[in-house]
């Protein structure tokens, strides 16, 4: 039997539904020849989701600060040279920014994995070189690294397909989430409640006359970033006089499996803070949607416009209320939603799973921990 490849994750975040999170676990989960250890850099549902699956975690807690990360560099530094992984996988930029210089003082190869747009003005192109591999879930994320021999491994196809509608439905409203009903179709926002997010947007939306028949379901909690997010969401649907068709629904167990449910997913994503992504990486939301045959709005240029070809869905302005609204009047037809959805089932009908993504990260890996410099040899 061939020696498994020892890796050492390091992983920044450790939400429920995160989507560098959500990658690793179904990667992990595709593949038995990584021999994987995590330095988590945050408690949260991440830590049980590894633990159960026999991985050993070391938690090491680390502020927003620059100089928060100089105990965990002393603490990287020891356990590479303790355990001596054969590759170091930073998944995100805040890990590569923590691992790349102990990596490279140690010897150790990294591979980056890059799965938002983060800081690409200001540290992308200096950690890809920094990094022994690069991989991005799109092309669009890759792009700010320069590296031209990034490896694209996206989110894989879900190993559950999308319930049909009216079990999904059904699902839902055992639940207590309003969906199904013809004369009000419903829109849904899902993953981390925040404001770069631009639920807001959505909400605002609704208060419009184009938009006048939705109603909007937004699928989350408040993230650690952005603590009362949700209870500011609910003030300005109130202010708007949209509150009754405004439905918080929390956390969905599973959601990509009762995305039927809904008449519309959107994707709006606009500029927050300094540390905040513009725009989002590869969407997986969206490409959730897609699956289900559900119509997409999403904000223009990006990875999630680029595969809805012009057909699955509709492209529009970041921070910009009245263009959603003026979107969900042009979906509000059974038919042409319909028709954006079978769109969406043919243009992700090809989209590799688990083991195919699971494989080419393990491929990548181990290409990375084959160029190992020498002792002797200069870094």
């Amino acid at each position: 039997m061939t020696e498994r490849l020892h890796v050492l994750v390091v992983q920044p975040f450790a939400e429920r539904n995160g989507g560098s999170e959500l990658w690793l676990l179904h990667l992990l989960d595709a593949t038995d020849a990584l021999d994987v250890e995590v330095l988590l850099l945050k408690d949260g549902p991440l830590r049980q989701e590894l633990l159960v699956r026999g991985i050993p975690v070391e938690l090491r807690e680390v502020g927003h600060q620059p100089w928060h990360l100089v105990a965990p560099a002393i603490a990287l530094r020891r356990r590479l040279r303790r355990s001596q992984p054969d590759v170091v996988l930073s998944n995100t930029v805040k890990a590569q920014l923590l691992a790349a210089p102990v990596a490279r003082n140690t010897r150790t190869p990294t591979v980056w994995a890059k799965h938002d747009h983060s800081y690409d003005r200001s540290l992308a192109r200096a950690l890809g070189r920094w990094s022994t591999r690069v991989v991005a879930g799109a092309e669009e994320v890759a792009e700010a690294t320069r590296r031209p021999d990034a490896v694209i491994i996206p989110p894989p196809r879900p190993t559950t397909p999308p319930a049909p509608r009216e079990t999904a439905i059904k699902h839902l409203r055992s639940i207590g989430v309003p969906v199904g009903r013809p004369a009000e179709p419903t829109l849904v926002i899902a993953g981390r409640i925040v404001p770069f997010k631009g639920v807001e947007d959505a909400v605002r939306a609704l208060a419009l006359p184009a938009a006048a028949a939705w109603r909007l379901v937004v699928a989350g909690t408040d993230d650690h970033s952005s603590p009362g997010e949700v209870d500011r969401l609910r003030a300005i649907a109130r202010q708007s006089g949209v509150a009754g068709r405004v439905h918080f629904a929390g956390h969905i167990d599973d959601l990509p499996r009762w995305m039927a449910a809904f008449d519309a997913l959107a994707v709006l994503t606009r500029r927050g803070g300094r540390r905040e992504p513009a725009r989002e990486g590869f969407g997986g939301t969206a490409f959730e949607a897609m699956l289900a045959g559900v119509p997409v709005i999403a904000v223009e240029g990006g990875a999630v416009v680029r595969r809805l070809h012009g057909r699955a869905g509709l492209a529009v302005p970041p921070a910009n209320p009245r263009a959603v609204a003026a979107a969900l009047a042009a979906l509000h037809e059974p038919a042409v939603r319909d028709a954006a959805g079978a769109a969406g089932r043919a243009i992700t009908a090809n989209h590799p799973d688990a083991e195919q993504c699971a494989a080419l990260l393990v491929e990548v890996l181990t290409n990375a921990a084959r160029a190992r410099p020498t002792r002797g040899a200069a870094r």
